[in-house]
């Protein structure tokens, strides 16, 4: 029976937007030469079409259609935009959300077209209402997080947080409340970031009403403690007021009847000193509510009368059905059953002209037991099997509560089977949808399971593939290097292998050319130049030592080839060690003249040896033997 500040407080956000934004670009709006008298005229049914949305909603409309079709004329764009946005909110106080969503979605389309870009998140926001409204949460958040950005497109950090507000009130709508709660507190720190303490003090009363609805009261109270200190900082009687509803709420819930009585009061004074009915109205609901736990039905219908009277004054339909309904509550439990059910009749034609689904279904439901307390098992039933169509997910508890009642009124057997059937339809029902979600989440969490564990797999495999391809590539450029160095190596020994030959060949054609001058000088007939060519002879022939150097040679052919050996005998296992050493000498391209020299031996030995070795390798009479020898 209390009624929460959720819905109220949104209708507020949107109009604090909608009159802020107005407010604060009516003088950028473009507005063609056209006679002051006509804008004048414009802003004058503007002014009556906001005054009547409430109480004449029809009125309103008329204002409306004027303000609306003279902007059309003039090209004044302000004052169109804001005809169609107030258009909106008529419909949206007459719940009917698909029009005003209509008219919203109208002014954003013109708004975007005319460049008017402060508007347009103002017109996102209210097309979020609207489809919150409407129960379409995916398309409200859209429209929500749309309307965050285009604030962002003009650098209006309160119309950012604000948006966030929103977002957190659908997340609160849906049930995800964890993600509400990190919204709020995205918003808080944001508003503290820029200083702003109003904005700050609006999320903490959001985050508040949330860990309230989660039954954190305690630490809901300190949120809206601080709220408070907040509010009578900034002299915001507004939000205060709100706060001390939100905190006589809390203590009601925590059973505590005298502080919930004081907040509850504290409320009702301020609205009264801002001669906020509807606030009043309210707060003294709220009381009633108090009242009624307390079981002092009688006071519990004084207030919750006052709260009706107010109602009607403001013409605030939807809360005059609520109170309606909590008036017939008091009603039927201090006996007045005529006047109960003479309240919810109008409860429920109130639900209807305004098309609220939510109070429709209580006037229905409170109805058919209103009847089944005064033994009019009849319409009881009527109304009951009314409510059951217009809301199949009637809490099974309640009905086999009510089913049992009726059982017992009716002692025809048709009526019993109907009672029997309805009841085993609802319970099977029940346990059907609990099997179907059971199933549901056991496979979602399965399918989530499998997601997971395959896309580990699948990184693990990535991320070995990857080190095994690291390892090979590095183990093929250290293989790469190694070849590299051992070919300069190789190169560079066959080079000084080359010239170590050339070295000896030289030598020795010198020691023969010595010796042939030598052998010339003997010849002469004097003595003393026998003596001295005997000796020089003597000398060269004692001091060369030739021997020595082809032995570093053959070694050093040895060791540069070892790996040229083993590939020869592998090939040619015939193959002799002079053989070998031949073809090793072949490689680096020496002549059979040179070869000679290097050994001591003739030419004609050598060649007689190339031969045998061409035989040996096979090789045909064109082919050459030195490039067969390089390609081993």
């Amino acid at each position: 029976m209390i009624i929460s500040n959720g819905i109220i407080y949104k209708l507020l956000l949107f109009v604090v937007i909608i009159f802020c934004s107005c407010q604060n670009n009516e003088s950028n709006s473009t507005i063609n030469t056209s006679p002051n008298n006509d804008t004048n005229a414009v802003i004058e049914f503007l002014n009556l079409e906001k005054k009547y949305t409430v109480s004449n909603p029809a009125l309103a409309i008329n204002y409306g259609n004027k303000a609306i079709s003279l902007s059309q004329s003039l090209n004044y764009k302000t004052g169109y935009i804001k005809g169609m946005l107030y258009m909106g909110q008529v419909y949206m106080n007459s719940n009917n959300y698909v029009i005003a969503k209509r008219y919203f979605l109208s002014t954003l389309k013109y708004s975007q077209v005319n460049e008017q870009k402060n508007y347009i998140p103002v017109c996102l926001g209210s097309i979020g209402i609207a489809n919150e409204r409407l129960s379409n949460y995916s398309e409200s958040i859209k429209y929500y997080t749309k309307c965050k950005e285009a604030f962002l497109a003009i650098n209006d950090t309160v119309g950012i947080i604000k948006s966030q507000i929103n977002i957190s009130n659908v997340y609160k709508d849906i049930g995800e409340r964890s993600k509400a709660v990190s919204v709020l507190l995205d918003g808080i720190k944001t508003a503290e970031l820029i200083g702003d303490e109003y904005i700050k003090c609006l999320c903490l009363n959001n985050l508040s009403v949330l860990y309230q609805d989660m039954g954190k009261n305690n630490e809901a109270l300190k949120l809206f403690f601080e709220v408070e200190e907040i509010s009578k900082t900034l002299g915001d009687s507004i939000n205060l007021a709100n706060a001390y509803n939100n905190i006589g709420m809390t203590y009601q819930a925590l059973k505590n009847s005298r502080l919930a009585l004081k907040y509850y009061m504290l409320a009702a004074e301020i609205k009264q000193q801002m001669n906020d009915l509807k606030g009043v109205g309210i707060s003294l609901n709220n009381i009633g509510s108090l009242r009624y736990d307390a079981k002092d039905y009688t006071s519990a219908l004084e207030y919750f009368r006052k709260a009706f009277q107010l109602s009607e004054k403001t013409s605030d339909r939807l809360s005059t059905s609520k109170y309606l309904k909590n008036m017939s509550d008091a009603l039927l439990e201090i006996g007045k059953f005529d006047e109960a059910i003479d309240c919810l009749n109008k409860s429920l034609l109130m639900a209807n002209t305004i098309n609220a689904p939510d109070e429709k279904v209580t006037a229905l439901y409170a109805l058919a037991k209103a009847y089944i307390k005064v033994n009019n098992f009849k319409k009881g039933y009527d109304y009951y099997k009314a409510y059951s169509d217009f809301n199949d997910s009637l809490d099974l508890l309640q009905n086999n509560r009510l089913v049992e009642e009726m059982k017992n009124r009716y002692g025809s057997e048709k009526k019993e089977q109907q009672i029997n059937k309805l009841e085993q339809e609802k319970a099977f029902a029940k346990i059907t949808q609990l099997l179907l979600l059971g199933l549901a989440l056991l496979l979602i969490i399965i399918g989530i399971l499998i997601f997971l564990w395959q896309r580990n797999k699948t990184i693990r495999n990535k991320q070995s593939s990857e080190y095994q391809q690291s390892i090979m590539e590095e183990k093929l450029a250290v293989s790469k290097l190694e070849q590299q160095n051992l070919k300069q190596e190789l190169e560079f020994k066959e080079k000084e292998l080359v010239n170590m030959a050339l070295y000896i060949v030289q030598k020795i054609d010198f020691i023969e050319l010595l010796n042939n001058e030598l052998k010339i000088l003997q010849k002469d007939s004097s003595v003393a130049k026998a003596d001295i060519v005997n000796k020089l002879s003597l000398l060269i022939s004692t001091n060369v030592k030739i021997d020595k150097v082809r032995t570093e040679f053959q070694l050093n052919v040895d060791k540069t080839n070892q790996t040229f050996f083993k590939k020869l005998t592998e090939r040619f296992p015939n193959i002799t060690e002079n053989e070998k050493k031949l073809s090793a000498l072949l490689r680096i391209n020496l002549t059979s003249k040179d070869i000679a020299s290097i050994y001591n031996i003739s030419p004609s030995s050598v060649d007689m040896s190339r031969y045998r070795l061409r035989k040996k390798l096979n090789l045909i009479n064109d082919e050459n033997i030195v490039d067969f020898l390089n390609a081993i």
